[in-house]
């Protein structure tokens, strides 16, 4: 089944086992998890989130990053939060353009319509133009897309629709604004958010949920 096809090999990971099976060790230190890191690459898997784990007992989600249908959305969204560089937003942005177009509605054509009138809200505007000029999924400097949404001051939700929701990054950091939370590459990045917000393991099974909701979507999209 695709579902189970686009799960395989992606997996909860104890960064404690991992540890020991790749540094053989139990510290956990940047040292350590940098081969941790490395000789995961070495298999072509990559870890979320991959930053240094709070502790031994935290779990991550290890995944397939050079295949499947969410190796490559995974990936770009690891390093659009690790350094909210534009190279790695644009290249997640197309990412996700690559996965909504082999699921289900809503098809990515959509987006496109007429410009909304002058009264419309900050949020109708920027959807408009994420629609026209990302096909759904938009990478911009983070300044530019919250001074479009103009938040009044408050971080962005979820529901705002922007990836990620906050950076460690300098302000001109990069972030993918996306049209629709709840299209399968939306899932993905929402889960992914909860992978960065909740470290110290609910994140990582939120990480995998989402995952598998979306995967439902891959499975029922048309073949061809």
């Amino acid at each position: 089944m695709k579902e189970q096809e686009a799960m395989r090999d992606i997996r909860r990971r104890s960064v404690a086992s991992l540890l020991r099976e790749a540094a053989h060790t139990d510290v956990l230190e940047e040292e350590t998890w940098n081969r941790v890191r490395q000789n995961l690459r070495d298999r072509s898997l990559g870890v979320l989130p991959g930053l240094l784990p709070p502790s031994g007992e935290a779990l991550v989600v290890v995944f397939p990053f050079r295949r499947g249908e969410f190796g490559r959305t995974l990936e770009a969204a690891r390093q659009t939060v690790e350094t909210g560089t534009r190279q790695a937003a644009e290249e997640l942005a197309q990412a996700a353009r690559s996965l909504g177009a082999v699921t289900t509605v809503p098809r990515q054509r959509i987006y496109r319509g007429a410009p909304p009138p002058p009264e419309a809200s900050p949020r109708a505007r920027l959807d408009h133009r994420v629609g026209v000029e990302g096909d759904g999924y938009l990478a911009m400097p983070r300044d530019e897309a919250l001074s479009a949404l103009e938040l009044g001051g408050r971080e962005p939700r979820p529901r705002d629709g922007v990836f990620p929701l906050s950076s460690d990054a300098a302000s001109a950091s990069w972030v993918v604004v996306r049209r629709g939370v709840h299209t399968a590459p939306g899932l993905v990045l929402t889960g992914v958010q909860a992978a960065y917000s909740h470290r110290e393991g609910i994140g990582a099974e939120q990480l995998i949920s989402y995952l598998g909701t979306a995967a439902a979507a891959l499975r029922l999209a048309p073949s061809g």
